[in-house]
């Protein structure tokens, strides 16, 4: 009961944390971009670009043909987030990436901001969408140069989602756990001895 309750504490202080987070984030979205997105953005037939494109060219990235490798000229770095926003609005797999393959990366956010001259925020979180799955967005940006899809806003951070799931996989990993320790420490086959599992698997003695 004592862990249980552990547990639940450690549940509400990671959920309230990153919910502040998530709040702390969108803030910096609103700022980047000049407006607080909402829900019907994502299903807005609004271009995007309307939203978020540079209005100074100079400060977008330049290639430098010598180096061959793209430049950003933004020394404020407009919309920069670190990792662990590419953990929460995308998922492990570009937050991987981001930690494995930092430079690569890098260069893709500042190629996506000089091609479509759009905030860097657009461009990191489009990077983030095409590593996280890349032929979901392919499809997207196909359809949308189409017409058959509206443009959808990357930039979006749903914080009620992000806090959900959060708080599911800190729960979910801390019964893991819990459970873990307990049999392995002999607790489970203390309280049911007769078990199947204890059976096939005796505990050390």
């Amino acid at each position: 009961m004592r862990s249980l309750l552990i547990l639940i504490s450690l549940l509400s202080f990671v959920r309230h944390s990153f919910a502040f987070y998530a709040q702390q984030t969108a803030a910096q979205t609103t700022t980047a971009t000049g407006r607080r997105p909402t829900a019907a953005q994502s299903k807005s037939t609004t271009v995007l670009h309307a939203i978020t494109k540079q209005t100074n060219k100079s400060k977008l990235p330049t290639y430098d043909k010598v180096t061959q490798r793209w430049v950003s000229n933004d020394s404020d770095a407009d919309g920069a987030y670190r990792p662990l926003d590419s953990l929460l609005r995308f998922g492990p797999k570009p937050f991987l990436k981001r930690l494995t393959d930092a430079d690569n990366v890098e260069q893709a956010v500042l190629k996506y901001q000089a091609v479509e001259q759009c905030s860097r925020l657009e461009a990191e979180c489009n990077m983030d969408a095409f590593n996280e799955n890349f032929q979901d967005w392919i499809q997207q940006k196909t359809e949308e140069q189409r017409g058959i899809s509206a443009p959808r806003d990357f930039t979006y951070l749903d914080s009620q989602k992000i806090v959900l799931s959060v708080s599911w996989g800190v729960l979910i990993t801390s019964l893991l756990v819990w459970a873990t320790n307990d049999v392995l420490s002999g607790g489970y086959c203390a309280s049911y001895p007769n078990a199947r599992f204890c059976e096939v698997f005796p505990p050390s003695q």
